[in-house]
């Protein structure tokens, strides 16, 4: 293979050859054989605790306050730990030689260990508090880490810890993996990144903090929990805690189930199992136990059940779900019940299917000499093929929070890739659960897990890689199998394929398809092919002929078509309601961007959007303007789900009533933001900046006007030829951006060095997002806001 290499591991080369097969089983057979007539439909079960919990606090089980020549205390390193006094507090006094208090320090990233005089039970504590000021000018990231001698038993995630006048900080290390180990532990060591000067550490402590603390949070509701890559929604449970339910039982019913060990909270020797009780007056308890996984090395698995509830047809049901231990065991078991639910099969049960293609360009479409997509075609000619789709923003999670809520990043300020969406959002998920919908979900990037993008609400299940990306025929076996388990229920399914996404690494048969045999891309004889101002991620930083990634971007496409194709080929497919489209293009040299899509430029921005199944006009194109974000609502209205309250328009309608409105963009990390409005676009820069895919500095508060009739590419700009449109646009763009709403909906949250290692190899920047609630100052008096004083 020429350039470059596959990076796959073997069990998704594995899961690759397995693909083939299993779509061709899930699509063999005409109507499905066994169900009964009449529709299908599942009714999510809310478990809730059937006693109250036992109320519980932390316990300190032991602290290390530094003394002089304590042997206790000391670095690992080439330099010894050394005893110093630091400043107490922020008053005058603290600073006073006698009011200090004492610490241990080390310089760079020299770690310090406490050594205990006897070993401790692991089991004992699962959680170390650590007193600790750095000196210099960047911040320092902390970590903890349990060792028996030498060796290392767990360690902590990563914590930033910043210079303070104040004097120590105080930083919690949750270490429930601790709950797992047997033999004991004698040393606990406290490791930086040498990022500052130096570490001063004035006190250790080691606590057991109840381990409801380390539980899934259903405080918003249901919580997921990851095992691997797959998430599913559910409550724990925990023995000294029941859950119960209660409902009634229609005819045909099931009780479908999943059940899995929390794997931070696994004790060896358990024997854990879970008892589930069903009860209905007047008639004896149905009673079902199931074993789960007691060893701790046997790798973690979800374990699907269901029960017959026939004979309990029109009667009031209570299922408890009781979690139990070996009687000997005297430590707490905790354990995961996912999705319950009352199932009922039937032979009309509705599919509603949501595609994204990641990074997909709407020019790259249509069997012709750039891509072939017959599959997408295919589709397009079943439905509705809207040309001039936009999406909200330029990156793939915000963009994909505006697809789920209908919401563009103004109203969620959700701007970058590690800023999870809030439980008190709205998703086109929750509002297919609520109608009795399974809801499943499976992505092809790590940055859409829940834990990272809070797009799990709603669904079930999320399946996504736990790091990097992989290709898109392993999510979507994923989804050909839950499919298969779902038979005769209504589904609502997403599948995002990550395949057109840089470093542009297509599986074989497509890799190279569009590449000429002999030709090495990468041969440093060969002339940088690109401005050297550019600096592409790690994979294409050697790369010298950039034609090479737009070839290997359209055999990306290629196979993201094959992919769609084979899960369209899926029998209950053919009667489904679906939607295909992207959330951001890509660019390979459009203004000066290479190999990403960052700016608001068609390239970046336009996408292909088809709505295709019941409800549907055939065979139509519409070129008028669309929005990607109206997909929600419009899928809503097509199911004959309640859109109330829901943002956004039916996308159908605009066949009969084109939307003559305004569409508002901003680009991620609020660098700009743009109006799309008739043949109009214009483009307002919001910041100074020059990400790694530009060529030169993009300036703050710098504007650009293109005639999209006249000039599609937006390629000539006319803001100096059409000042009174400039005048006109520039306003609304500035009053759309100050009349945002104060609160958003994404939570913020701490990046480890790997996830910034995963998020930086795929091209994203990571750097600490600005809490900005402003992103234009209207007051502005540069050279470039003066000429528009008055027209504030």
């Amino acid at each position: 293979m020429i350039g470059l290499r596959s990076r796959l591991s073997a069990r998704d080369r594995r899961a690759l050859m397995l693909t083939a097969a299993l779509f061709t089983l899930a699509s063999c057979g005409q109507e499905p054989q066994g169900l009964p007539a009449g529709t299908g439909h599942v009714q999510h079960l809310t478990l809730t605790p059937f006693d109250a919990p036992p109320h519980s606090k932390p316990v300190t089980v032991a602290e290390f306050i530094p003394k002089k020549n304590d042997p206790r205390w000391g670095a690992t390193g080439t330099k010894r730990g050394e005893f110093i006094k630091v400043v107490a507090g922020p008053d005058a006094a603290d600073r006073l030689p006698a009011n200090r208090i004492p610490a241990m320090v080390a310089e760079g990233s020299e770690p310090l260990t406490v050594t205990f005089k006897e070993s401790i039970d692991p089991g004992s504590f699962n959680s170390v508090v650590v007193g600790v000021d750095t000196f210099g000018a960047l911040p320092e990231l902390l970590r903890v880490s349990i060792l028996r001698d030498k060796h290392l038993v767990t360690h902590s995630r990563w914590v930033e810890c910043s210079s303070t006048p104040v004097g120590p900080v105080h930083f919690l290390f949750p270490l429930p993996a601790l709950r797992g180990q047997l033999k004991h532990i004698n040393r606990i060591r406290i490791e930086s990144k040498g990022l500052t000067t130096m570490m001063a550490v004035t006190s250790m402590a080691i606590l057991r903090n109840p381990l409801e603390n380390f539980a899934p949070s259903t405080t918003a509701g249901t919580a997921m929990l990851s095992l691997g890559s797959e998430a599913r929604a559910g409550w724990p449970v925990a023995t000294h805690t029941p859950l119960t339910t209660a409902f009634q039982a229609p005819e045909r019913a099931r009780l479908r189930f999943s059940l899995a060990m929390i794997p931070i909270l696994r004790r060896p020797n358990q024997g854990p199992s879970i008892a589930v009780h069903v009860r209905s007056q007047g008639m004896e308890p149905l009673i079902a136990r199931y074993s789960l996984e007691n060893r701790m090395q046997a790798p973690l698995t979800w374990h699907n059940q269901f029960l017959d509830l026939a004979e309990y047809a029109g009667r009031e049901v209570r299922v408890e779900f009781r979690m139990l231990v070996h009687p000997e065991c005297k430590d707490e078991g905790w354990a995961f019940v996912a999705e319950p639910l009352v199932s009922v099969q039937g032979q009309d049960a509705p599919t509603v299917f949501l595609i994204t293609s990641d990074t997909h360009r709407a020019d790259h479409m249509g069997s012709g000499s750039l891509v072939q997509t017959p599959n997408l075609d295919a589709l397009a000619a079943r439905g509705i093929l809207f040309e001039d789709a936009l999406t909200a923003t330029n990156v793939t999670n915000p963009s994909h929070v505006s697809l789920m809520t209908g919401l563009t990043p103004r109203e969620t300020r959700i701007l970058n890739n590690h800023s999870p969406l809030l439980p008190r959002a709205e998703t086109l998920a929750e509002r297919f659960n609520e109608a009795g919908y399974r809801c499943f979900a499976a992505a092809s990037a790590f940055h859409l897990q829940h834990t990272e993008s809070g797009l799990g609400q709603g669904f079930d299940r999320l399946d996504a890689p736990v790091r990097n990306q992989r290709h898109g025929g392993i999510a979507a076996e994923r989804l050909s199998h839950w499919l298969a388990e779902a038979e005769g229920e209504p589904v609502f399914v997403w599948l995002h394929v990550f395949d057109a996404h840089s470093p542009y690494e297509p599986p074989a048969p497509f890799n190279n398809r569009y590449w000429p045999e002999g030709t090495d891309a990468f041969d440093p004889a060969l002339p940088l092919g690109y401005p050297p101002s550019i600096s592409p991620p790690s994979r294409l930083s050697n790369l010298r002929d950039p034609a090479y990634a737009r070839a290997q971007y359209r055999a990306g496409v290629d196979y993201v078509d094959q992919t769609v194709g084979k899960m369209l080929s899926i029998p209950r497919m053919e009667g489904a309601l679906i939607a295909f489209t992207a959330d951001h293009g890509e660019c390979f040299g459009e203004h000066d961007v290479w190999f990403d899509h960052a700016e608001l430029y068609p390239s970046s921005v336009h996408v292909p959007l088809i709505l295709a199944g019941p409800g549907v006009a055939q065979g139509k194109i519409f070129s008028g303007a669309s929005r990607q974000y109206d997909v929600a609502h419009t899928l809503l209205a097509a199911a004959g789900i309640g859109t109330a309250g829901f943002p956004g328009q039916d996308l159908r309608g605009l066949l009969e009533k084109p939307d003559k409105g305004p569409r508002m963009l901003l680009t991620a990390h609020g660098m700009s933001a743009a109006i799309s409005i008739g043949k109009w676009y214009f483009i307002l820069q919001l910041k100074d900046h020059k990400e790694w895919s530009l060529k030169e500095w993009r300036t703050k508060h710098t504007f650009e006007l293109f005639d999209l009739n006249a000039d599609p590419g937006c390629l000539q700009d006319l803001s100096a030829s059409q000042p009174e449109r400039v005048k006109v646009l520039r306003k609304r763009v500035v009053q759309w951006l100050t009349s945002a709403p104060e609160d958003g909906l994404g939570s913020s949250q701490a990046i480890t060095p790997e996830q910034a290692a995963d998020l930086n190899a795929l091209g994203y920047a990571t750097g600490e997002e600005p809490e900005a609630t402003l992103w234009f100052d209207p007051d502005c008096g540069c050279e470039h806001c003066e000429p528009f004083a008055g027209a504030r």
